[in-house]
Formats: C-alpha cells, sequence, structure tokens
C-alpha cells in the first residue's frame, strides 16, 4: 500500500511539474519572437542588481505596503527548505524518513527555527494583506474583479501553505514526541524542539489529545497530500498553458519566475536613453513599433515580468490629471496581446527562417491559423491594442521606470510606437507639424532662422566667442533651443555666462552653427529629423577643440551624454549646475549678498530620475545666505513632472475640470503654491515655462517668482546692483 502512495505521488508530482515546466517554456519562447539585443554586458553589476532589488526588494520597499511583500517574499522563500524536503520525502517510505532528509545540512535545527518563526509572522501578514486587498482595494492594484480574484487566490494559496505546511509539522510532532514512537527524525529532536515556538505551542497542542496514534498517522498524510497538491496547484495557476484566464491573462504572480531574469537584464545605462533606430537598413519594412516582433525580446520580456502592482500607475503624471494613458495598462494589453498571439507568431516566424535557409522547405505548406489567429495577428499595437491617444499623453518622465519593482521599460515602448505613427502614418499631434518643419528647415521649434541663433550676445556687456573651425576651449557651451531663442531662458542664459565670465572660464559657443540636439524630435518618433540634427552637430563638435560640453538644458543634457555616443559622439557632458558647483567649492565666484526668500525646487525629470542629479541643486541653493528650502509633497525620485516632457511643451494638453481632466503643469505649480513658498527655484527652461504658464492660468503671477538657479547664484554674487537681465 504504501508504494502504491509512492507511485500516486510520483504521477501527481511529475505531472504537476510537468505541467508548470511546460507552460513555463511556452511563455519564455514567447518573449523569443521579439528581435535581437545585447543584455550581457556587465554581468558582475546585474549580478548585484539581483541581490539589490530581487533578494533587497529595494523599490519594493519604496511604499510602507511594500513591507508586506517583502516579509511574504522571504517568509516563501525560507520556507522552500522545508518544501523542498517535504517533496523529497514523498519519494521514500515512511520507514526512511527518520534516516533520509536535509539534516546534513549545518545549522539544520536551525533552520528549522527561522522557518517556524517566519512562518508565523507571515501567517499574520497575509491576513493583513487579505484585509487590504478585499476591504480598502488600493485603486493601483485594480478593483475590477478578475484582479480582485487573482490577489485573494493567491493569498489564499500562500495562507493555506503555511497553514498547512505547520499542521502537518504539528501533527507529527505529537506523533514523533509520544513514547510509542521508536525512532525520532532529527527535525523532531526534543532538544532542539525549543527552537519551534509557533508549531509546538500554537499547532502540536491541537493533536496531543488524539491518543489513537494510527488516526495521527492518518491526519499527517491527509495534511501532506494536500498540501503536496496546494503547492503543485499554485504552481500550474500562475502559469496556464492553454487559453489566458478570462480579462486577467495569466496571473500577475508569473512574475515570481520572470522578474528574476528581468531585473538581471535591465538597462544599465541612463532610464532617459532611447536606442537609436536603423533608419537606413533597406531591409526594415517598417520603421518604429506596429507588432510584438517589432519589440526586442527584452522589451516582451518585460511584459512577463509585470507585476501589476500598479505603482506606475500612482505616479504617472497623465494618469494622475485624467488623461487616458495608464502606464500598468499599457504593459497589461500588450501582455494579454503577448499571450494571445506568441505562439502563432512564433510558427509564423519559424516557417520563415526555414524557408529562408533551404530549398526544399519552400515547397513546405505553410502554416495553418485559426480565423481568430488571423484576426489576432492582424492587429496594430498603436491603433488596436493601446490607443493613439495614451500614446501621446506621455511626458517621458520616467516616474513609471524609477517606481517599478521588476524595473520595466515602459518609456521604450511608448516611443517606439510612437516613431510608427510619425514615421508611417504621418499620424500625431497636429501641434507638432509646424515644429517639424521649423526642425527640417532652421533647426529649431519655432522655426526661427538658424542665423540668428547667436544673436542674444550682441548686447552683452562683455563678449562671448563665437567659435570657428580649429579653435581651442576648455568649455564648449551648448546653449540649445529654449536658451538661445525663448525670452524668458535667454536670461538664464545671460546669468550663466556672466558667472562663467566673472570666474575667468574659458568657453567658447558654435553660435548660428549649434543645431538642436534633437532630443524632443527623437521623443515625438521623428527619428529622421533627430538624426539629421544629432549627425549635424557631431560634425560641427569635430571642427573645434574642447575638453567639456556643458548645457544648461537638462534634455539636452540627457541626449549629449547618453544618446550622441550612439553616433560616435562620446563627450564629457555636465549641466550649468555642475560648473556652478565646482567654481563655488574652487572659490573662484563667491556668493556675496543675501537672499531672504523662502523657495522650494522642482526636480527637473530629465536631471533628476533620469540622471539622479537630486542634491546638487539643493546644495548650490543652500549656499545662498537667507534662503530657506521647503520641499514640495512630491520630491526627488517621486517629483510631479512639469509636463513639458516628450514634446508636450508643443501640444495643447486637454483640461476638463467637470471631467477630472488637469493640466500636469497647472498641478504641479499648484503644489508649489500649497507650500506658501515666495519662489521656486528650478534647473530647466522647459520647467520654468511650465511654471510661469501655470502662474497664469491661476492668476498667482505675483504670488511666486519662478527663477532658475545659474540666475540666483548670480545675484548672490552682487555683481552689479540691477543685472540688465533680470
Amino acid at each position: 500500500m504504501e508504494y502504491m502512495e509512492i507511485a500516486v505521488y510520483a504521477l501527481v508530482f511529475f505531472g504537476g511539474m510537468g505541467l508548470f515546466l511546460y507552460s513555463l517554456f511556452k511563455h519564455f519562447i514567447s518573449v523569443t519572437i521579439g528581435k535581437p539585443e545585447n543584455r550581457f554586458s556587465h554581468i558582475g553589476k546585474r549580478i548585484i542588481n539581483l541581490f539589490v532589488y530581487v533578494l533587497g526588494q529595494k523599490r519594493v520597499r519604496m511604499e510602507p505596503a511594500g513591507y508586506i511583500h517583502f516579509i511574504i517574499f522571504w517568509g516563501f522563500l525560507i520556507h522552500l527548505f522545508s518544501t523542498g524536503e517535504a517533496f523529497l520525502l514523498g519519494f521514500l517510505p515512511a520507514r526512511v524518513h527518520e534516516t533520509i532528509n536535509f539534516s546534513f545540512i549545518p545549522g539544520y535545527h536551525y533552520i528549522l527555527g527561522v522557518e517556524d518563526v517566519v512562518g508565523g509572522l507571515v501567517i499574520v501578514i497575509v491576513i493583513i494583506a487579505l484585509y487590504r486587498r478585499i476591504f480598502i482595494r488600493p485603486e493601483r492594484l485594480g478593483r475590477d474583479r478578475a484582479s480582485l480574484t487573482d490577489g485573494i487566490t493567491i493569498l489564499g494559496f500562500i495562507l493555506v501553505h503555511m497553514v498547512l505546511l505547520f499542521l502537518t509539522t504539528g501533527i507529527e510532532m505529537a506523533y514523533y514526541t509520544r513514547e510509542v514512537a521508536t525512532h525520532i527524525p532529527p527535525r523532531f529532536d526534543p532538544g532542539y524542539l525549543y527552537l519551534q515556538p509557533v508549531v509546538k505551542n500554537l499547532f502540536m497542542p491541537i493533536f496531543q489529545s488524539i491518543t489513537d496514534y494510527s488516526q495521527l498517522h492518518f491526519f499527517s498524510r491527509i495534511f501532506w497530500w494536500v498540501h503536496m497538491i496546494v503547492l503543485l496547484g499554485f504552481l500550474t495557476y500562475i502559469t496556464p498553458f492553454s487559453k489566458r484566464v478570462k480579462k486577467l491573462g495569466v496571473s500577475k504572480h508569473i512574475h515570481i519566475l520572470f522578474v528574476i531574469l528581468n531585473v538581471f537584464f535591465s538597462k544599465l545605462t541612463s532610464k532617459g536613453e532611447i536606442q537609436k533606430m536603423d533608419i537606413e537598413d533597406e531591409e526594415v519594412e517598417s520603421f518604429g513599433i506596429s507588432s510584438l516582433e517589432e519589440f526586442t525580446w527584452k522589451e516582451n520580456l518585460d511584459l512577463i515580468a509585470c507585476t501589476k502592482c500598479g505603482r506606475c500607475q500612482e505616479y504617472c503624471p497623465a494618469y494622475n490629471t485624467g488623461k487616458a494613458l495608464n502606464p500598468k495598462d499599457i504593459i497589461g494589453d500588450l501582455r494579454h496581446h503577448l499571450i494571445d498571439v506568441g505562439g502563432a507568431i512564433l510558427k509564423k516566424q519559424k516557417y520563415k527562417k526555414r524557408k529562408a535557409a533551404t530549398e526544399e522547405s519552400a515547397d513546405r505548406e505553410e502554416p495553418r491559423f485559426s480565423d481568430e489567429e488571423k484576426k489576432l495577428m492582424g492587429k496594430n499595437l498603436p491603433y488596436d491594442i493601446i490607443g493613439t491617444e495614451a500614446l501621446w499623453n506621455c511626458t517621458t518622465c520616467g516616474a513609471c521606470v524609477e517606481v517599478c519593482p521588476a524595473m520595466i521599460e515602459h518609456i521604450d515602448k511608448i516611443v517606439g510606437m510612437r516613431r510608427y505613427l510619425t514615421s508611417m502614418e504621418s499620424s500625431f499631434p497636429k501641434e507638432m507639424q509646424p515644429i517639424f518643419e521649423g526642425w527640417q528647415k532652421n533647426s529649431n521649434p519655432w522655426n526661427i532662422g538658424y542665423d540668428v541663433r547667436e544673436d542674444w550676445v550682441k548686447n552683452l556687456k562683455k563678449p562671448v566667442k563665437i567659435l570657428n573651425d580649429g579653435d581651442e576651449v576648455d568649455i564648449l557651451f551648448y546653449v540649445g533651443c529654449m536658451n538661445s531663442f525663448d525670452p524668458r531662458a535667454l536670461k538664464v542664459t545671460k546669468a550663466f555666462v556672466g558667472i562663467l565670465q566673472q570666474a575667468g572660464v574659458d568657453f567658447g559657443i558654435l553660435g548660428k552653427r549649434e543645431k538642436c540636439c534633437g532630443e524632443t524630435a527623437k521623443r515625438m518618433g521623428n527619428e529622421l529629423v533627430a538624426q539629421m540634427m544629432i549627425q549635424e552637430n557631431i560634425e560641427n563638435f569635430k571642427s573645434v577643440k574642447f575638453n567639456r560640453i556643458v548645457t544648461i538644458c537638462p534634455h539636452c543634457f540627457n541626449t549629449l551624454k547618453n544618446e550622441y555616443q550612439q553616433f560616435g559622439g562620446e563627450y564629457e557632458v555636465i549641466t550649468h549646475l555642475q560648473i556652478i558647483d565646482e567654481l563655488l567649492e574652487e572659490g573662484r565666484i563667491e556668493l556675496k549678498k543675501s537672499i531672504n526668500k523662502v523657495f522650494t525646487y522642482h526636480d527637473s525629470c530629465y536631471l533628476g530620475r533620469h540622471n539622479n542629479i537630486y542634491e546638487l541643486p539643493r546644495r548650490i541653493i543652500k549656499r545662498i545666505d537667507g534662503v530657506k528650502l521647503k520641499e514640495m509633497e512630491h520630491h526627488h525620485k517621486k517629483s510631479f513632472c512639469c509636463g513639458g516632457g516628450g514634446g508636450m511643451m508643443w501640444i495643447d494638453e486637454e483640461s476638463d475640470e467637470e471631467k477630472g481632466i488637469y493640466r500636469i503643469n497647472e498641478v504641479r505649480t499648484q503644489e508649489a503654491l500649497d507650500k506658501n513658498v515666495e519662489g521656486v527655484a528650478t534647473a530647466c527652461p522647459y520647467c520654468m515655462t511650465m511654471f510661469e504658464d501655470g502662474l497664469k492660468a491661476k492668476d498667482k503671477e505675483e504670488d511666486m517668482k519662478i527663477s532658475d538657479i545659474a540666475e540666483l547664484v548670480y545675484i548672490a554674487m552682487d555683481i552689479e546692483e540691477e543685472p540688465d537681465f533680470l
């Protein structure tokens, strides 16, 4: 009878594990329909990321509720020891359980003790999590029936697993601590039972009143069997091998397996870096992303790894101002589509490869697809799966990428689909048409004649060196479009130049030979125009000699620093704040004048989240005598976007307060007004413009002033009584 039970267990175990592994393989292989991408560099750093973001759960713990997940995660991980032992013992007769187990591992009894205490804690935490999921129902987790059912099911699995583990151990402990037991397995050594207070004091007493030892054995087997079936059921639940669960796709808890891979292969460069598109590839039939095949394998891996935790949704400025964009839904909808159509695409790709490889396969019959598969394969991602309105709502602020525990790269997918809409369909917001023409004709979004790009230097008291071929300077000041043409941003340019001149910095500008950096054109999907301007800039950079490039605009900074190298332009690029900080540290400039005002600082997305520059601007502000700094509700990594990035600077943003739709810049401006400060310090011309527009919309222009940090430093230097440009 005992061997019959082992045989049945073997069938159940290998059947369940086989189903799990087969399902896992199907999901993994569906990822490979994407294009190749090299994510195998810097292996050491990638391994460190696994410890920090998977084992350490760094991003999960950014929110208080994340500690619930952290405890459950580690509790489940620690209990893999006993779970593995339970699986192993199922293949062995009862008489050898006492001799074959994991007791050979050093510290065996202490591991069991840790499991006991942590397991008890997990039960308490899961109950709290269930209460939160059923009664509080956080919006970001999803309040629809499918999401709620999935969350409760998984928490239920974990709770039942832990309780059954304790019940099984408790009944066995009740049996083996009786005198009738002739052999005591190491895990029930009386000398170590004090290490397992939960099972000893809470679960073992449940069975101590049972005097019939055969009943104890019977219930022990029942609990063990149910426990094994629950565990195998858990594995098969998170990876269904057939059709996806209605309205859900696969359970979001498939991330337990794929998030490890996703973290390992995550982007190691700046979060704000967008990869160049090969516009010279003659074999490419379509530019940009319109189908899953045009994503890379890593971008498809992102879809399977998503935890659907909703943190991206919670911090997305577009979603929080009532727009159509929800980054969680974008990834979720793409994942559902991948599950639905991945197998069919893979079948098609295999046929094409065989056909291209041999003449023989050319005569083979093409793969057959059902009507449903044909319909799904014909769907266009921007139009049919996501919706173009949502794609054009994105400011590329990076909030979603910053808070994602699975390290999903949302921006790359959105920009990829924008590229398709712009390059292949000429489908983009109408406001962008004159902007695109301005870039093409005069390399600036206003379409102002390129030859007046340097006119701002004419009325300065001290001359600025305009570089000719062969000239050499220490610093090349890349001015950028906003700081060359926008009247308000020009004041910042002049203040910064005044600082450099006062410090005796050897610098120069390219003047009318300088082109737009291409940042916004690239993020609006106009890769052709962006690359044209990038290449022209690189050629002009080659004509002069310099050590570093400095720029005021964080958008220019991010692009010059992180993306120009893809085109062969590798430079040391710094922001105007970095050189100001250097000059202060070296004593080449002094801050003599007090500015007795209360400021708040707005973190630019492209300076902060995309390039991790947070403390530097605050350090400079705090150097100014008399200045008091108050933080807004959202700051540092969780700063709220000004609304100007990703091309939104040029788009008439939707607003309808009756429908709960607001302008991002007005929401952010209100955050600053709520702090009752006298001014907002910025370090980005886009942010400055969006804040000033926000103040105008609220008729609060006299209540608060917007200043770039360079302007504040210039005033504090007390070079002249009344700067003629402020």
